[in-house]
């Protein structure tokens, strides 16, 4: 639910996705112990954090393939199986081959990748909440609404049709 807020309509920005590497690390705060994984809002965030992970690598890692699919596991209160099957169908993922990554040995090695790329990514940087963006290395600046508009702030180059208005006073309407 975080991530929608957040990120918003996205997906859906023309360009935006040209301007910027976008990396999703779905393991948030959880904790790894030998070859258990506690994730801190319990079995049902670690059965979501599995069903992305694998949705991620079977969509060779493409942001507007698995993020609409993302999206659809976390928008309810909870997330089951019946959950990622009904995303799974409604997002034309092949069901029968999500299952077996995670049952099988390759999600445990994806969650494993999750983990380190988590761990390295906030070595020596205090996290206090998920989901933590980044922008440039760096917490996504405080004040920033949103990653699109971040984005758009600091991108120096050429801004993308997904950029125009955003943060302008334009979008503002003032109590007269």
């Amino acid at each position: 639910m975080a991530m929608d807020s957040i990120m918003g309509d996205l997906l859906s920005k023309e360009g935006i996705f040209d301007i910027m590497d976008f990396e999703y690390l779905a393991y948030g705060n959880a904790r790894k112990t030998g070859s258990t994984i506690e994730c801190q809002h319990g079995a049902e965030e670690c059965l979501g954090n599995m069903a992305e992970t694998c949705v991620k690598n079977m969509t060779g890692n493409a942001p507007l393939k698995y993020i609409p699919f993302d999206k659809c596991v976390e928008k309810g209160y909870s997330i089951s199986q019946s959950t990622i099957k009904s995303c799974a169908e409604e997002h034309s993922m092949d069901y029968s081959a999500l299952m077996s990554c995670m049952t099988g040995p390759l999600g445990k090695q994806l969650m494993d990748v999750e983990a380190k790329r988590t761990a390295a990514n906030f070595a020596g940087k205090p996290r206090q909440y998920v989901p933590y963006f980044t922008l440039n290395g760096d917490e996504l600046p405080q004040g920033e609404s949103s990653v699109l508009e971040a984005v758009c702030k600091y991108w120096k180059g050429e801004k993308p049709a997904a950029c125009r208005g955003v943060g302008s006073e334009a979008q503002r309407c003032y109590k007269q």
